[in-house]
């Protein structure tokens, strides 16, 4: 009996279907969230990992955004402040409305940072040890702030103490 190899066109297409939900694609499953950040706070997130979240003020109300642990972030040079102009490209589970962010502007500094992947996997270990590539100036970015050494936790909203 002969046996017959795929066809590549059609193998390649069965993996790329395999790698993503059934009718869904990874631009439809990215939103784009515009926004100005009016907080800097810390929850658990993947791997039970602490993570930097930003609340954004966007046309459509706050939203809340999940990033990385703040070693990453550190590590990479990525900074943020509140007051920065944020553009980021997101997922949103359904579910918990969590925003994690796959890839990040900062307008006001203008860098750019990748922090996963478009299957939804975090560019860090499980220790929290970054494992992508440093955060970008624009391109576009005549003369680049210094980033933030440091991401700063307050808002610019009283929570009691302020």
């Amino acid at each position: 009996m002969r046996t017959r190899l795929l066809h590549p066109p059609i193998l390649a297409a069965t993996a790329l279907w395999l790698l993503l939900a059934p009718g869904a694609s990874a631009a439809e499953a990215l939103e784009t969230l515009r926004g100005k950040v009016v907080g800097i706070g810390e929850e658990t997130g993947e791997g039970e990992l602490a993570a930097v979240t930003v609340r954004l003020e966007t046309v459509d109300g706050e939203q809340e955004v999940l990033l990385g642990p703040e070693a990453v972030l550190e590590a990479t040079g990525f900074g943020v402040e509140v007051g920065d102009e944020l553009q980021a490209r997101v997922f949103v589970d359904e579910g918990t409305r969590v925003a994690y962010a796959q890839k990040v502007m900062n307008r006001s500094r203008k860098l750019v940072i990748r922090l996963r992947s478009l299957r939804r996997d975090p560019l860090w270990d499980t220790a929290g040890r970054w494992q992508g590539a440093p955060a970008q100036v624009r391109p576009d970015a005549a003369e680049p702030q210094r980033p933030a050494t440091r991401v700063r936790r307050r808002t610019q909203r009283g929570s009691g103490g302020d």
